[in-house]
């Protein structure tokens, strides 16, 4: 309750945006630290507090000024916590539900974004004419995944 509890809009665990962007080491340590605490105490913590943590974790999806590290690690957290909500007593009186539809509303925005992002990086990587020489290629080593597109280009 102390942990979790208060404002929803996760000021007080992680500073203020100024002094958060100021300190951009300290921030994604505190949300890692901050999910994976959350990820043990899953089943202890109120309809509140849990969409609280939805508010937080999904707002990280969407910010550009994180990691893709902590990016995915908001993604794990709330898909976990799905799992948790389908089988809690709340997903019986329509908490849980709005907690789910919450959620898969910001993994469906994600999506979008990434829709529109990953062709952009493609177009560059044409552009330059081809990978880094490493496996992976720029718009592929922006988010994070094993590069088959400069292949598949040609």
């Amino acid at each position: 309750s102390v942990l979790i509890g208060g404002s929803s809009t996760g000021r007080a665990r992680s500073g203020n945006e100024v002094v958060a962007h100021e300190s951009s080491v300290h921030r994604p340590l505190a949300y890692s630290t901050l999910a994976d605490l959350v990820h043990h105490v899953r089943t202890q913590l109120s309809p509140k507090q849990l969409s609280t943590v939805i508010y937080i974790f999904s707002r990280n999806i969407h910010d550009p000024t994180l990691p893709l590290s902590i990016q995915t690690t908001s993604v794990r957290l709330v898909l976990n916590l799905v799992d948790h909500l389908y089988r809690s007593p709340e997903a019986q009186d329509g908490t849980g539900r709005d907690l789910l539809v919450r959620i898969l509303t910001a993994l469906v925005t994600k999506f979008n974004a990434l829709k529109e992002y990953i062709p952009k990086k493609i177009e560059q990587v044409k552009v330059r004419g081809g990978g880094l020489g490493f496996g992976f290629c720029l718009g592929c080593e922006v988010i994070g995944i094993v590069c088959v597109c400069v292949a598949w280009l040609e």
